[in-house]
């Protein structure tokens, strides 16, 4: 498969993917709000409310799915592409050392994000509050337009959707990875670019993914971007949680796996 038919094809199994983390995501975050005891919210006490009632283990559980699911569905896929051109790949094999290793590395890994999404919805509820007191709504007011707007999931559609396609990015392509490491074989990494007017390039980005398109690296090295002001982002994939904020929020790019042959053609084995 060369680099547009893998691209036509990760496309729509990347629909696919958001699709199923957008629905554990936004299920995740209605649970976490409507254990916030609204009742119990004043203008005087709602920092402390708010901050003593944020649960981390509804977004914990959302993450540890998310990448378990698509990570196990996506590094499958790889793995059978991997078998269309030499015949190395177990899929039981990968499954057990995928699920082995997936919660440690997630937590090892996906900590500050899982914080930044907390984060980021502790503001919203504080900002519903302190809109209510600018336009002197009573306490018991302020109480219904927030539930109203809790009931709603607090975050808007983008900033939803932004959360969904970085974590699904990240999630396949670290069960691409896996799935590489299982297959006993040398591979090399293609950088895929995702070529639409969403792709980041310079200068309105800070980093350029328009220009990695077709880069070409060993399964063990980085990816090395250049920001606008020269300063290297070095990640093991396109949405690894090694990239910068500026690299990997909302990238849908990809990478494809490659065998590495000799100067007589074969496959090189490890």
């Amino acid at each position: 498969m060369n680099n547009v038919e893998y691209l036509s094809q990760w496309l729509k199994w990347h629909e696919g993917y958001e699709s199923r983390s957008r629905k554990y995501f936004r299920r995740a975050i209605l649970t976490l709000l409507a254990r916030i005891p609204i009742g119990n919210i004043t203008y005087e006490n709602y920092k402390a409310v708010i901050e003593l009632n944020i649960n981390t283990t509804p977004i914990v559980d959302a993450y540890n799915t998310v990448y378990t699911e698509i990570g196990l569905l996506h590094g499958s896929r790889v793995g059978r592409g991997i078998n269309a051109e030499v015949k190395e790949y177990s899929r039981p094999l990968f499954s057990r050392l995928f699920q082995n290793n997936i919660l440690e590395w997630i937590a090892e890994n996906c900590g500050l994000r899982i914080t930044s999404v907390l984060d980021t919805i502790q503001k919203k509820i504080a900002a519903l509050i302190e809109t209510a007191l600018e336009n002197n709504l009573t306490n018991e007011q302020m109480r219904i337009f927030l539930q109203r707007n809790l009931d709603k999931g607090v975050l808007t559609k983008y900033e939803l959707n932004r959360i969904v396609r970085t974590e699904t990015t990240g999630a396949a392509n670290h069960g691409a990875m896996v799935s590489g490491e299982q297959s006993g074989i040398v591979l090399d990494k293609v950088w895929i670019s995702t070529k639409d007017s969403r792709t980041r390039f310079k200068p309105e980005d800070q980093f350029d993914h328009r220009v990695m398109d077709n880069k070409v690296v060993g399964q063990y090295e980085d990816f090395i971007l250049r920001s606008r002001n020269g300063i290297e982002d070095k990640i093991q994939y396109p949405g690894a949680p090694n990239g910068s904020a500026g690299d990997i929020i909302n990238c849908r790019c990809c990478f494809a796996l490659r065998p590495k042959r000799d100067k007589d053609g074969f496959v090189i084995r490890r």
